[in-house]
């Protein structure tokens, strides 16, 4: 977020009917199923669809006024705003055992890719783990129970992060007071929930985000799937995909009130290989509704991204970003061959390919433009197969950029990374070839 300006001061502001403004400024206005097997660590398995969900906030509060800079033979005629964006973040019961003070607990995780997410950039997760691990018991059974601790909402903030999206199928993992325990402790961090709130309007409801320059860039989510189990019910907080009609409406909202829309999808089927057609003729209409980038996830491997024309100029539609960080891929063997999978989830390495996908959009003409369309390859580094059976606190799992890992896991995971991402996206500046 521009300045990183932190949200301790607008905490008590935040809420249904405010619309305000804040550092790389926020504002969050009100809008008036099934096919993705849930994840685990040991084996994936079916997701039981239940609850369909939406609701309108608006955040902000002008700390800081900055002035848009000018770029080279565009001066003030130029609004822009850097996207980055990044897949799942999957704190598995392997992960919380790993984490120790000594290593500066959840700030291990990320701490390798702060870097990598510029200062004046809104960078999006989506956090497909509630904060939360005291009201259901985690189970790495199938669907697994996720949970994790308030301590990481810092920890990602730190890490760059300005809006996690938790319209996923794990919102409710630790029941309907875990997802709301969950947007407190983002709130508390100075952190944007998307595509959830505290009702089904808030949840549809879009965030709205101010450059520095003066680009407004409203957020929403959509998940295909919200798993089954207790606490769940009827309770509706999470925006879905199943009700096209309200997320068309949810669209056109945030349409009125920005000069690009993003639309973070959770969506798909565990690591099969590239998108469905229901899922390319949903991001057709999208596009054609509104959407300016569509940020998918959910199949917990890289697909492509594409970059199209719209009716407002430029469109970009990533369909998966992958896993960000998880313990999936965990018994893969970089170097190891060709070896049968009989286990995606454990075995299977594109589990462990991420990227931060860059999108810098201007407004010129009043046309939206894709200034640069980029992507930094991630690697998830996870050592159980030297630990297997010895002390468990010797685990150590965490993402980085490709480019620090050994020059074997290098050669080997970058061309199956970029082929999944596809040739109309440059390598970010900077990540190098090796």
């Amino acid at each position: 977020m521009a300045g990183r300006i932190g949200f301790g001061e607008m905490r008590s502001l935040i809420g249904l009917g405010l619309c305000l403004q804040i550092g790389v400024a926020i504002t969050s206005c009100g809008a008036e199923q099934a096919e993705s097997p849930a994840e685990t660590e040991e084996s994936p398995a079916e997701a039981t669809p239940s609850v369909a969900i939406s609701e309108s906030q608006e955040f902000g509060s002008p700390e800081t006024e900055r002035e848009a800079p000018e770029a080279e033979g565009l001066g003030d005629a130029l609004r822009s705003a850097l996207i980055v964006g990044a897949g799942d973040i999957l704190f598995h019961q392997r992960i919380l055992r790993s984490l120790r003070e000594e290593r500066g607990g959840y700030d291990f995780v990320f701490r390798r890719i702060q870097d990598l997410i510029p200062e004046d950039a809104m960078a999006y997760a989506n956090l497909e783990t509630p904060l939360v691990r005291d009201v259901r018991d985690l189970d790495s059974t199938s669907p697994p129970i996720l949970g994790a601790d308030i301590a990481a909402a810092p920890a990602l903030r730190r890490a760059g992060f300005d809006l996690l999206g938790l319209a996923n199928n794990h919102a409710f993992d630790q029941a309907a007071v875990g997802l709301d325990r969950t947007l407190e402790a983002l709130r508390g961090a100075g952190l944007i929930a998307v595509g959830a709130g505290e009702s089904e309007d808030a949840a549809y409801g879009h965030r709205v985000l101010e450059s520095p320059s003066g680009l407004r860039v409203a957020w929403l989510g959509f998940t295909r799937h919200v798993n089954a189990g207790p606490g769940v019910g009827g309770v509706s907080k999470v925006a879905r995909i199943g009700d096209e009609r309200r997320m068309l409406r949810a669209v056109a909202a945030a349409r009125d009130e920005a000069d690009v829309v993003v639309a973070a999808l959770h969506w798909g089927s565990d690591f099969v290989r590239g998108p469905r057609p229901w899922q390319r003729e949903l991001a057709d209409r999208l596009v054609e509704g509104g959407v300016d980038l569509i940020l998918g996830s959910g199949p917990h491997i890289l697909y492509e991204v594409e970059r199209r024309e719209s009716a407002r100029g430029d469109a970009v539609v990533a369909y998966s970003l992958g896993n960000f960080v998880s313990n999936q891929g965990l018994r893969y063997r970089v170097g190891g061959g060709r070896r049968p999978i009989t286990v995606p989830a454990t075995q299977d390495g594109r589990g462990r390919d991420g990227a931060l996908l860059y999108v810098d959009f201007i407004l010129e003409d009043e046309r939206v433009q894709v200034r640069e369309l980029s992507w930094e390859p991630l690697w998830t580094q996870n050592n159980f197969l030297e630990v297997h059976g010895r002390d468990e606190l010797e685990s150590a799992i965490f993402v980085a950029p490709l480019r620090e890992a050994n020059d074997v896991t290098q050669a080997e995971r970058l061309p199956i990374a970029s082929a999944a991402i596809g040739e109309g996206v440059a390598r970010r500046q900077g990540a190098g070839d090796r």
